[in-house]
């Protein structure tokens, strides 16, 4: 943890008190990190390649739809978050398989939700 200099001149009681706090701190992070950031609801979609478990969004152009989403890999195993884009038909969207190009604003307000919805920490 290396040498803190908030603590110079505190008690010892104080200095154990806040290594205490700090050492719970770890252990928490560790096993939400352990636990993942995954809802123990059921998936927003599931199909061959992955289940969809989170998704924020932001509508771009007409009909476009930005995305980032937080996605189970199945092969793999693997939490992974994926930059998406969709177009929107009728009331439902659907995934388009090329990169995401957005502006600056739009990333950001889309890192913005998906740091509130627990996708990105």
């Amino acid at each position: 943890m290396g040498f803190r200099y908030d603590m110079m001149g505190k008690s010892n009681q104080a200095q154990e008190i806040v290594r205490q706090r700090d050492r719970e701190e770890r252990i928490l992070k560790e096993e939400k990190r352990k636990k993942g950031n995954k809802p123990q609801s059921k998936p927003i979609n599931d199909t061959e390649y992955c289940t969809l478990w989170k998704r924020v969004t932001v509508n771009v152009e007409n009909d476009g739809v930005a995305a980032i989403e937080l996605i189970t890999v199945k092969e793999l195993k693997q939490d992974e978050v994926r930059f998406a884009f969709y177009k929107k038909e009728d009331d439902n969207l659907r995934f388009i398989s090329r990169p995401l190009d957005v502006t600056p604003s739009v990333l950001k307000e889309l890192l913005e939700k998906a740091k509130d919805e627990g996708i990105i920490t």
